[in-house]
């Protein structure tokens, strides 16, 4: 009977902890063209907590910097949760070193928001690098440049986001792909010809 009612207890605990949990970040999977400039990437979040800013730290790649890899260009927050108010942006990607990017948004005035929509849209350019090629795109575990990405609360607080690292994939270009099967389709086209006798 005891240990019903704790196994009870800790479900109700683990239930309502759930409920009240931190906003979730799920970075995803992104497929990108290859040897291209000026791709975006989407990032968006969910929850209820209530927040007044952002910290971003960001890296592509193993940051290790022995082997060659796509490059932030940009950060943009513009365009979601935090067009509710006027806002003060800082940071990007540190110049000789693009595959990381650490940027701020916080209100100005403060003023408080859901953490929920669009975060962050990230620019990234993939010249260089070509179809079947993924490299990691990290919000979290990034020792080199401090703390995970996190939201700030009023007071100057902070909110740690429950963060899922996510991937960008390099795929061909859609010239590529259309010369690719229409080579096919030309090939297809011999096999299936009947041959003429004579």
């Amino acid at each position: 009977m005891q240990r019903s009612l704790v196994t009870s207890l800790v479900v109700c605990l683990l239930m309502g902890g759930m409920a009240l949990g931190a906003p979730i970040i799920d970075v995803g999977t992104h497929k990108l063209l290859e040897n291209a400039p000026g791709q975006t990437v989407v990032v968006l979040v969910t929850g209820t907590d209530q927040v007044t800013g952002f910290n971003l730290n960001a890296r592509l790649g193993d940051g290790l910097g022995g082997l060659p890899e796509p490059v932030f260009e940009s950060v943009d927050f513009a365009g979601g949760m935090w067009d509710a108010g006027a806002h003060t942006v800082m940071g990007g990607p540190p110049a000789g070193n693009e595959q990381y990017v650490q940027a701020s948004v916080v209100f100005n005035p403060a003023m408080n928001v859901s953490a929920a929509g669009l975060l962050v849209t990230l620019t990234i350019d993939t010249t260089g690098f070509f179809n079947g090629e993924s490299f990691p795109l990290l919000l979290s575990g990034i020792t080199e440049i401090g703390q995970d990405s996190h939201f700030i609360t009023s007071g100057a607080g902070t909110l740690a986001a429950d963060i899922t690292n996510g991937t960008i994939e390099i795929v061909p270009e859609p010239a590529s792909l259309a010369i690719l099967a229409l080579g096919g389709l030309a090939l297809l086209g011999r096999r299936t010809r009947p041959r003429r006798r004579r």
